[in-house]
């Protein structure tokens, strides 16, 4: 399944903003804007700095790979998956959108994605 495929499938659940696959590098693979009034592109760059120092803060402490992290402020959510190393997978969310749904959305999309990068 293409990413276009998959970002078109997540965008399409209620409340969505908009979805991302972004390398740890802040490159964006590939887009699906939603809301045209969200910047996909600025708030992906930011929370992947995030994530990388989230990353390196769980080596060092030998939790473990970093799967998911989860981002809600009062304008919005961010989940944020891991696809496979080095690329990420985000939802963004307005602030009345289930959590739960997108979690389960985000999930099931990064096992599609996967082999996309093998």
């Amino acid at each position: 399944m293409s990413f276009k495929e998959v970002l078109d499938r997540v965008g399409k659940l209620e409340g969505a903003l908009g979805a991302v696959v972004i390398g740890e590098d802040g490159i964006i693979v590939e887009r699906n804007t939603v809301d045209p009034d969200f910047d996909t592109e600025l708030m992906s760059v930011e929370y992947v700095g995030s994530c990388r120092d989230i990353h390196r803060a769980m080596e060092s402490l030998e939790a473990g790979d970093v799967e998911e992290v989860t981002v809600v402020t009062e304008k919005s959510k961010l989940l944020l998956r891991t696809v496979s190393p080095g690329y990420f997978l985000a939802l963004f969310l307005g602030p009345a959108a289930s959590l739960g749904k997108g979690r389960f959305v985000l999930k099931k999309a990064s096992y599609d994605l996967a082999p996309e990068f093998l």
